[in-house]
């Protein structure tokens, strides 16, 4: 309230003013990722308006430029749910409750590219119950985690949720390869699948031998075909 009062005049006058308190939202800087894509890839802004802040009732209002966002102009994005960027810049938030704004930075990175390898597995053999599924070769990032799902009949031994799996029986696996990025929640996969081949036909063996009756003292050689290992049983074996 201001008075005014006049030299000889007894009735002063007056005039009000009344300022309005209020609180700015509380605000934090974040680092936004996505997962990779060739060129400009998708990011969902709005996703991030929690983790920059978490105040009730408050309005998002993103902006390329800095200043655009601490002014609250009308040089807005106008589509910040489907952003297009490479990566690797920034954008600002303004978030204003009632008549109170505070601008926020968020950098936009892109994920690395995630590959799933897997080794052509060998078959399935009398020989061999069990194949190694290898993982090893495939491109991901640290802190990455591993699922190996098995279909069409296979069976998986162990490994299950390493680069790396042991299986039992003839079928399809798929790895799946994911890494998690917070802020946000944002999975990035990488997925290959593998079939797993069964040859358990037994070799077909053949025995000859020169003459199949013998006395005391006399031995014959017999002589085997079909295999790539021989195992003999049976009689006194020379």
């Amino acid at each position: 309230t201001l008075e005014v009062s006049i030299p000889g005049n007894v009735c002063p006058g007056s005039a009000q003013v009344e300022i309005i308190g209020g609180t700015s939202p509380t605000v934090q800087n974040v680092t936004y990722t996505e997962c990779y894509g060739p060129g400009n890839i998708t990011f969902n802004l709005p996703k991030m308006n929690i983790p920059v802040s978490n105040t009730p009732g408050a309005t998002y209002t993103y902006y390329e430029n800095q200043a655009d966002a601490v002014a609250g102009n009308g040089n807005f994005i106008v589509n910040p749910a489907a952003y297009q960027s490479a990566g690797g810049q920034f954008v600002w938030v303004s978030v204003k409750k009632g008549f109170c704004a505070a601008v926020a930075k968020i950098t936009l990175l892109k994920a690395p590219e995630m590959i799933a390898v897997i080794e052509n597995p060998q078959p399935i053999t009398c020989a061999n119950p069990t194949v190694t599924l290898i993982g090893n070769a495939s491109t991901y990032p640290a802190g990455s985690t591993f699922l190996w799902q098995a279909s069409n009949g296979g069976t998986i031994i162990s490994g299950g949720n390493t680069p790396n799996a042991v299986v039992g029986t003839g079928g399809t696996y798929t790895l799946t390869i994911v890494k998690t990025y917070q802020p946000g929640d944002v999975a990035c996969t990488a997925v290959k699948s593998v079939n797993v081949l069964v040859d358990k036909a037994p070799p077909l063996v053949s025995v000859t031998a020169p003459k199949t009756k013998i006395c005391v003292g006399e031995s014959v050689t017999l002589t085997a075909t079909g295999g790539a290992n021989y195992q003999w049983t049976g009689s006194t074996i020379l």
